[in-house]
């Protein structure tokens, strides 16, 4: 029951009871009707004092809850306000990090479209997500054109073959969860010209709703290509021409002693063998090769009457024979393109104890090639007829070499020759 029909009724009742009771009390005990009127006065003055004690008391109570409510209300209006002005404090905050991040999307898409190369996101289907202008230039459409788009829908002069390397490389990215760098990506234009591209891709998380993404860059490397082949083409003809060079000057040296052609093959191809069975590399190989070629072409300057003096030198005549590294070293050095071998045929003379010529090195510090150049000569010279001597059998070449180890010759040099010797005769 409400509180406002509690109090009525209340002061109805009590209104009536006072009223009859007391008219009663009053003719019950007394007959005199002059006394009635000051009684009636006091009686309501009471009813009056009584009603406003209730009523004090009941309001006071409801006053009480009321003041209660309105001060909960209040401190609930308050936190309302203060909530409110968070809430708006709050919004206005993500209302700017919003501006921000479309700011930054904006400039983020500026700096993207600054950039030659091509810059994409593709989803887990092959749709793109985001690219530049490079690469909508590439297929002749907008940005905003290509957003949505597999690259089977761009146009029709993409080949079969070049959609599965797109579809392999991204299915790739995203099971391995790993960058995947393609080294050479065939893509093809929208006017059907093919441009070589080295291509990074790499996994990432492009939204809350698209967490598996393709995130790729692709640089343009067609140019960069079609100059590796003519520097290829170029180096293939200067290697040639260094070749025709080698032999050309190892052909004067054949024109002046007809022994040294035979004598040269013999010790390039020997040396060559040997620098592949050390494992040297390709260029060293190559070197040790065209070094046997030409290591005694310091001889052209020497008189034919001394290289094919029939009896023993003596000690003038061994001089100038022992000038011929120097000068094969002086005449090519000054070729740019042979300088490489120059110092293999200077020390080709040099011995591993050190009492070689010309400048007496000893051990490692005479170049490799030089010594295996050292070992291939004296073998040949050996095995050859001689205009002072007879060529010499196998064994007792063998023999000469072993006995020189350590010597004359690197020992570890020495047991790898005489194997390929015996392989090799």
């Amino acid at each position: 029951m409400k509180t406002e029909t509690k109090i009525t009724l209340i002061y109805l009742l009590f209104g009536f009871l006072w009223i009859t009771l007391t008219d009663n009390i009053f003719f019950l005990f007394n007959d005199y009707a002059e006394l009635y009127s000051a009684i009636h006065t006091y009686k309501g003055w009471f009813f009056i004092i009584i009603t406003a004690v209730v009523f004090y008391f009941i309001l006071h109570k409801a006053m009480e809850k009321v003041r209660a409510q309105n001060q909960a209300l209040l401190e609930s209006y308050e936190q309302l306000e203060a909530d409110h002005e968070e809430f708006m404090a709050l919004n206005e905050e993500i209302m700017l990090k919003n501006q921000e991040l479309n700011e930054g999307k904006e400039r983020l898409h500026k700096i993207m479209d600054l950039v030659p190369h091509l810059i994409f996101a593709k989803d887990s289907t092959g749709k793109f997500l985001l690219v530049n202008k490079a690469v909508a230039s590439l297929y002749g459409k907008t940005p905003a054109e290509l957003v949505g788009k597999k690259h089977v829908e761009l146009h029709d002069n993409i080949s079969p073959e070049e959609l599965e390397v797109f579809l392999a490389t991204d299915q790739k990215v995203l099971e391995k969860n790993e960058p995947v760098l393609i080294e050479e990506e065939y893509i093809t234009d929208i006017n059907g010209h093919t441009r070589i591209y080295i291509t990074k891709k790499i996994p990432f998380k492009y939204s809350e709703s698209i967490e598996k993404a393709i995130l790729g860059v692709a640089v343009d490397i067609t140019e960069l290509k079609k100059s590796e082949q003519l520097i290829r083409a170029y180096h293939q003809k200067e290697e040639k021409f260094r070749e025709e060079l080698i032999l050309s000057v190892s052909s004067l040296l054949e024109i002046h002693d007809s022994y040294t052609r035979d004598h040269s093959r013999n010790v390039a191809i020997l040396a060559k063998r040997l620098a592949e069975e050390l494992s040297l590399d390709q260029e060293e190989i190559e070197y040790a090769y065209w070094t046997g070629i030409v290591h005694d072409i310091g001889k052209i300057l020497v008189p034919l009457e001394i290289l094919n003096k029939k009896g023993r030198l003596d000690e003038e005549e061994f001089k100038i024979i022992k000038k011929h590294p120097e000068w094969g070293y002086q005449s090519l050095a000054r070729s740019e393109l042979l300088s490489d071998i120059a110092s293999y045929v200077l020390y080709h003379h040099e011995r591993w104890d050190g009492k070689g010529y010309p400048e007496g090195l000893n051990g490692k510090d005479i170049p490799l090639v030089a010594q295996i150049i050292a070992l291939a000569d004296t073998w040949d010279a050996m095995c050859s007829d001689r205009p002072y001597r007879k060529a010499l059998d196998k064994e007792t070449a063998m023999e000469e070499i072993y006995r020189n180890k350590g010597t004359q010759f690197n020992p570890a040099l020495v047991e790898l020759f005489l194997k390929i010797i015996t392989e090799f005769y």
